[in-house]
């Protein structure tokens, strides 16, 4: 029988902070309140599938920067003190597609030294409409 991890056996902080993303923003810190009160289970991301919506930059031959739109993040925050089996969380889009909100530094770290999964938790859709902001 295999145990399943929970969203319960990680400590969840409170900082005050928020994901803004295609003009939307949503609450992080009240997502982490509702994960510490409810509970559920972790799953798994591929990695592979989250590293196109990082932006990239790349030199142009003229000596300027091109870069290519996505989520920017302080590269200097992916190091490697970052604790990659803390659990990204997810939202559920209008769309019904899962994004991310919090947990992108874990996603460079994890591109950057070749890690294939990360663990990640995910709001209900009407949760996820709850920490619009």
């Amino acid at each position: 029988m295999t145990s399943k991890t929970m969203s319960s056996e990680f400590t969840w902080n409170d900082t005050e902070e928020s994901f803004c993303f295609l003009h939307k923003s949503w609450d992080v810190q009240a997502a982490k309140a509702i994960i510490r009160d409810k509970p559920r289970e972790v799953g798994m991301v591929l990695v592979s599938d989250l590293e196109p919506f990082l932006a990239k930059s790349t030199h142009t031959p003229s000596g300027g920067t091109r870069i290519r739109a996505g989520i920017t993040l302080d590269l200097d925050l992916a190091d490697p003190s970052i604790d990659l089996s803390m659990p990204l969380i997810g939202a559920i889009t209008k769309q019904g597609n899962a994004l991310p909100i919090d947990g992108w530094h874990r996603v460079a770290r994890a591109v950057r030294d070749g890690v294939a999964t990360l663990p990640i938790v995910f709001l209900t859709k009407a949760e996820s409409r709850g920490i619009e902001c």
